[in-house]
């Protein structure tokens, strides 16, 4: 049960779906600001790269395979978010939601390493954790409008 927490809040499964119609997407992209629609323009193409390659099963073993790729694919929308410039009335939100990615991704590295090490009670611990800071950070998020930033996976 532990495993398939730290799975499914390691950025290697969700348990929210962004399951979603092209059409859809360009729907709601028109009547966003050019912000909100490059920020979730990035998140879903990280979340479409996680859905792309889901877990095999729910060991360490999978968990050490999966959470090094999975850390550097968050780094580096963590990164391409950075650069984005939100408008004032967003700015607080988005500098809680790159805090929360960051949190993410340093966990998700670190849930790797313990998984390597064969460390339960740190996985165990992580996966706590990550479960809390995607809960906050999935708040946030669609709270700003910026819903795929709020999705993992």
């Amino acid at each position: 049960m532990a495993l398939t927490l730290a799975l499914a809040t390691a950025g290697c499964g969700s348990t929210t779906s962004t399951t979603s119609t092209q059409a859809d997407h360009t729907a709601t992209t028109s009547q966003q600001s050019p912000f909100i629609a490059q920020a979730n323009a990035i998140c879903r193409q990280l979340n479409a790269e996680f859905d792309a390659h889901k877990p095999a099963s729910t060991s360490v073993r999978e968990i050490a395979r999966l959470s090094p790729p999975r850390a550097a694919l968050e780094a580096k929308t963590l990164e391409e978010l950075s650069k984005l410039t939100p408008s004032a009335s967003l700015a607080s939100d988005w500098q809680q939601i790159l805090r929360y990615r960051q949190t993410l991704a340093r966990e998700l590295a670190q849930l790797g390493h313990e998984a390597k090490a064969n460390n339960v009670p740190a996985i165990n611990a992580l996966a706590t954790s990550k479960k809390h800071v995607h809960e906050k950070l999935h708040t946030v998020a669609t709270g700003a409008g910026i819903n795929e930033c709020g999705e993992i996976g």
